[in-house]
């Protein structure tokens, strides 16, 4: 079987670590460089719903830059800060139990990671999670809207078959609809961003909110193709 897993709020928790600190100094960014607000708790408050309601944090940004006049000049200066390297002193935690099932699961089966996002920083943050690309068969990350064409770049290499590969992701519209339209199998994982409404529901296999459920779930399609 070959298991496809997404990176930010599959692997590691991008949205309870990364994400609140990095609109925050975005923001400000567009502050310095002459953004006009009222009050800076008001226009953070703003910003932050707009992220639990969106699908990324760059959706968010540029949706906070469209409501306020003038903003539009300003949002390279915030996409700036969403995309730079990560600093020093910014944390990054995997999932409960993310390393462990990595391991296991590549005891029998073939493992890949698609992610979207600057690949310089994609790759970063696993480093700083302390999970290790090699464990992976294929690592694609792209900047691209969807991850349809990404995915079966990750087949056509490694000869697998579309009925028998398996995606773990958080938002249903980016990580699983494709999926599923290529007839693979979707896990949602309804963790960080992926607790919203991301996305059509009949595009779900199956729901699990800690990685460890995943192993249930991979172990019952062993049985019943070990036959």
């Amino acid at each position: 079987m070959l298991i496809i897993f997404d990176l930010d709020d599959t692997l590691i928790e991008t949205s309870k670590c990364l994400t609140p600190r990095r609109l925050e100094d975005a923001l400000r960014s567009m502050i310095r460089a002459g953004l006009a607000i009222q009050t800076f708790d008001a226009a953070f408050q703003r910003l932050n719903l707009l992220n639990t309601e969106l699908l990324s944090a760059r959706a968010a940004l540029d949706a906070f830059a469209s409501s306020v006049p003038g903003g539009a000049s300003f949002l390279t200066y915030g996409l700036d800060v969403l995309s730079r390297p990560l600093q020093p002193d910014e944390i990054l935690t995997v999932h409960e139990g993310a390393v462990e099932l990595i391991q296991e699961l590549k005891k029998r089966h073939s493992l890949a990671l698609v992610s979207i996002g600057k690949p310089a920083l994609q790759m970063q943050k696993l480093e700083k999670a302390g999970i290790q690309p090699q464990v992976f068969s294929k690592l694609v990350v792209g900047e691209g809207a969807s991850k349809k064409p990404y995915y079966e770049e990750v087949i056509t290499a490694l000869k697998a078959p579309a009925a028998s590969t398996l995606v773990c992701g958080d938002r249903i519209a980016i990580d699983l609809t494709p999926a599923k339209q290529l007839g693979f199998i979707t896990v949602h994982m309804s963790a960080g961003r992926g607790e919203g409404a991301t996305g059509p529901q009949g595009d779900v296999d199956f729901t699990i909110k800690k990685l460890a459920q995943l192993k249930d779930i991979v172990g019952n399609y062993d049985k019943q193709n070990s036959h």
